[in-house]
């Protein structure tokens, strides 16, 4: 009897042995590199969109006025600083500097896995390390009226690249400097509001 008590131990040992094993192998694949805090402060180092914009007819036809296929922040004077805060709370604070100029806002999130909901706007993570963070989405479209007119903003892809921040106030005069061409983000943070 103690012989069969032994050998079921060991069956069983060996058994829960394997099963840890194989959840420990599936848990690190699917986790895509996205198992680091999201928590903390990031510096946008790279924002990749492709986007139409205008406004839809009474017929529900729409007439783009705008199209971008761009870098933004390659070769760009455009934007100094654009950080998120995100809070354990589901809130982000954003914050731009742009040409001596700020803005802030506040967005909410919700992180699951490699899933991002910002602002309702679903995202999905790509990279979540602790020093770097890179995020997308795809057929995403905002829409506002005004004076009776529907304008759009359709975003076909819209990547997100971010480093940890770094960002002091006493750093902010080594940045580089230039003139403001494009209002592009104002627009992307006010559209938020």
């Amino acid at each position: 009897m103690k012989n069969l008590f032994y050998i079921l131990f060991a069956v069983v040992f060996i058994f829960s042995g394997c099963e840890k094993e194989e959840e420990s192998n599936n848990n690190s694949n699917n986790n895509n590199n996205t198992s680091s805090s999201i928590i903390g402060s990031w510096d946008c180092t790279e924002y990749n969109t492709i986007m139409n914009s205008g406004y839809y007819l009474p017929d529900g036809s729409k007439i783009i006025t705008n199209s971008i296929d761009s870098n933004f922040m390659e070769n760009s004077n455009v934007i100094l600083i654009y950080r998120w805060t995100f809070l354990s709370n589901g809130l982000i604070n954003s914050y731009t500097y742009m040409n001596g100029e700020d803005s802030s806002d506040t967005l909410t999130y919700i992180k699951s896995e490699n899933l991002l909901l910002i602002d309702d706007i679903p995202t999905t993570i790509t990279e979540l390390s602790p020093s770097k963070l890179v995020f997308y989405f795809e057929d995403y479209e905002e829409t506002d009226t005004s004076d009776g007119t529907i304008y759009f903003t359709d975003y076909q892809y819209l990547e997100m690249k971010f480093d940890r921040s770094t960002f002091t106030l006493d750093n902010i005069s080594s940045k580089k400097t230039g003139t403001i061409k494009d209002t592009f983000f104002k627009g992307f943070m006010n559209n938020k509001k």
